[in-house]
Parts: C-alpha cells; structure tokens; sequence
C-alpha cells in the first residue's frame, strides 16, 4: 500500500538556515509568513522582495541573510505551504487501513487546512499555477504524487479505465477546490468530500462504490485535530498570529521565565532573561504587556513594592506554540552555547 509522502524537499535554501538560533528560525518564519500572506492577495509577479521585507518587518541584511534572492523566498513560502499541508493529511492517510479510507482521511483533512488557512489554499490552489522555477516544479511533483495514490486503487480493481485516469483525477479535484475557492461561498471546503470521493472512486470501484461515497456521513470530530485547529494560527502562521511580530531571543527568555517561575519582579525576569539593562527590560515588559501578551498584577500593591509580572493566556498560547516546535529549546541551547 502507498503511503502518503510529499517528494524529498531540495536542500536549497532551507541549508541556509540550518544550525541556526531559535529567534533566527523565527524570523525565519515571519518572511515566510509575510509572503505567503502577500502572494495571496496580490500574486505572485507583485510579490516584490521590499514588499516582504515590509511586512515582515525585518531588514533588507536579514532578509537576505535567510534567502539568496527573492524568487529563493517565494519557493521556500510553497515549501512552507506545502509541509503544512504535509503535516496534516500524512497522519490522516496513515491512521486509516484501505484505499478508500486512506484518501478519505487525506482528502478530508486537506479539505479542513484549506478551509482553515485561506492563505494556504490561496497560494497552494489559486496561485501556484502562476508560480515557475523550483515552485512550479514543486506543484508539479504534488500532483504527480497525488495521482499515484489514487491509481494506487487500482491495485484491487478489474474496473476499465484510461492510463491517465489519475492525472486527471487529481487535477480535476484541485480544479474543483479552486472554483469553490473563487466562488467565495459560505459552504465550507469540506462539503465537497463525499462528492469529490465519488469521483475519484468511479473509475476504480464503478459506480455503487461511487455511489456509497455521495451518502457516506460526515467524519467525526478529531479531538486531536481540533486541538491542532487551535493552535493554527501561532504555530502554522509561522507565529503570525503574536501580535508584536519580532520574537527575539530575549522574548523567548521572558516567556519562558514567566511560564515556569510568574510571579516575577523586573529585576528577577531581568536575572532570569540574562538582561542586564534594567532599563531595557522594562520597555520590553511593557511592550509585551500593551501586546496583551503578559500582565502585572502587582499594579494595585502600593507604591514601592515589586511589580508581579505573569503571562496571559494569549500569551501562554504563543509560548506553547513555540515550545511545540521546539523553537524555545533550540534558541535557549544557543543562547547558553554563545554565553
């Protein structure tokens, strides 16, 4: 039986980064996240590299410290796209035993990513098709390999069918997303599986399977999946979704101080973020703060006593979103490597 895997990703740019810092993968993901976010709403040939390095909001040296030229930042946001895509019909596909059932749970979770993440389906549905180079040679790939698990059907089947049957299969389900897409209507994404599923099983089970699939009930609700739809924003938004945009190092100390030892005193999450500027830390605490992303309970002591500085819940779900990517950890190792 197939599996469901993406082809091997280039080396290319993704080298670039390797071995770097934790605060360097952020940034990292704030350009990727920025461009995907461009090329949404305005194309591809209008996503111009100042562009990015605006909404980014990051400077023209760090921007090409992490990608050579523009067109290198574009492909790296498909990529970006795509292993998010990746992420979420991989583990759907592998739970389920059974052709049918494997592309179900696939589908059905492309289906819900694409609903999720309009920005996603924008570049991955939508935009791809004007994108060249590497990234048009990625999509490529995509719908290759999505026409090989589907004709992976046929292993079982005595059904009549052209050799090309899955090629176009797979473009004509993309096809159809994309007109949904376009159309803009309130029906979510996911209503087109059972129609989708039909079509795809036609040629390969005949016509009672196809059948069956048009009436088979809605998935069930994924506790799992539901508790990764909550962190969608933090985590496969590249942490778009903190609202002060640049997470340092420094932040990412903070955070980390506030989650294991709140409440704090400026002078403790100074001691405990290696900040030596008082000063400094205090601007940063008050930044966070009008962000929404820490409070200081100690406002109402009176005057003279240690401000009680604790992270709020946006700001616990920013925290947990980094930790699961294992960014507080890799940027915490180098900052003790450089000291």
């Amino acid at each position: 039986m197939a599996s469901f895997m993406l082809p091997p990703m280039a080396s290319g740019d993704r080298a670039i980064s390797a071995g770097r810092s934790g605060a360097h993968e952020l940034q990292r993901a704030r350009i990727l996240t920025a461009t995907i976010g461009l090329i949404a709403e305005v194309g591809v040939t209008r996503t111009s590299g100042q562009a990015i390095i605006r909404r980014a909001r990051v400077s023209r040296s760090a921007f090409y410290a992490h990608f050579r030229t523009h067109d290198a930042c574009i492909a790296a946001a498909f990529e970006h796209a795509l292993e998010v895509a990746h992420e979420r019909a991989a583990p759907a596909y592998a739970a389920e035993r059974g052709w049918r059932s494997q592309i179900r749970a696939a589908l059905h979770a492309l289906l819900e990513l694409l609903e999720q993440r309009r920005d996603i389906a924008e570049l991955l549905i939508i935009r791809s098709a004007t994108v060249d180079g590497a990234a048009g040679e990625r999509r490529r790939d995509i719908l290759r390999r999505l026409a090989e698990l589907i004709e992976a059907g046929a292993n079982d089947s005595r059904a009549s069918r052209s050799p090309l049957a899955a090629q176009a299969l797979a473009a004509g389900a993309v096809s159809v997303i994309e007109v949904r897409l376009l159309e803009a209507r309130r029906e979510p994404l996911t209503a087109l599986l059972n129609p989708l599923m039909g079509i795809i099983v036609l040629p390969y089970r005949g016509g009672p399977a196809a059948a069956a699939e048009l009436k088979r009930a809605p998935p069930r609700a994924n506790p799992t999946s539901q508790r990764r739809s909550a962190r969608t924003g933090a985590r496969e938004r590249g942490f778009d979704a903190c609202p002060m945009g640049r997470v340092t190092y420094r932040t990412m100390r903070v955070f980390t101080a506030l989650h294991e030892r709140a409440p704090l005193s400026n002078v403790e999450v100074a001691k405990h973020a290696d900040v030596k500027d008082q000063g400094q830390i205090s601007k940063l605490l008050h930044r966070l703060a009008r962000e929404g992303l820490v409070d200081n309970s100690g406002l109402a002591q009176p005057s003279g006593h240690a401000n009680a500085w604790r992270l709020t819940d946006a700001g616990r779900q920013v925290l947990g979103a980094m930790e699961q990517d294992g960014l507080i950890a890799r940027a915490v190792r180098s900052g003790e490597q450089q000291g």
